[in-house]
């Protein structure tokens, strides 16, 4: 099984399925051949992580929404599958998509949480916060 799908329609949409956190370069570069400029990141998160997020992450252009419409629930309800509208990208605009991946501290059952923005330019390479960070009050 193929660890992740993708799937260009002609109606400007292109539609991907992340099945196994793998290959995170190559469906960033078959996203980029289709005509979505993305950076796509697979991250594997500590146990003792206390705040998920990316420390560096940059602020996002509006548009987001209608670039991935209910961008942060997937498309399928049972799949880790996501639309993008290419056509609606602002010129210059690159879509950065990080899941991340953390083991349940009370079942041992990994789950999956999915950041997404639209920034100008190249995006920032997400850098998780220390393990021991905790967010200002």
């Amino acid at each position: 099984m193929a660890a992740w799908t993708f799937d260009a329609r002609q109606d400007d949409t292109v539609v991907f399925a992340v099945r196994q956190l793998a290959d995170a370069a190559d469906l960033s570069a078959t996203l980029r051949k289709a005509g979505v400029p993305a950076l796509v990141e697979f991250i594997r998160v500590p146990r003792e992580q206390k705040v998920l997020g990316c420390r560096d992450a940059q602020h996002g252009l509006p548009g987001l929404y209608d670039v991935m419409p209910n961008s942060h629930v997937p498309a399928k309800p049972d799949e880790n599958t996501y639309a993008v509208r290419r056509d609606l990208m602002p010129s210059g605009s690159t879509l950065h998509f990080v899941i991340f991946e953390q083991i349940n501290q009370d079942t041992g059952e990994p789950g999956r949480s999915v950041m997404t923005s639209l920034v100008d330019g190249d995006p920032v390479p997400c850098r998780l916060f220390p393990p021991d960070y905790t967010m200002p009050d």
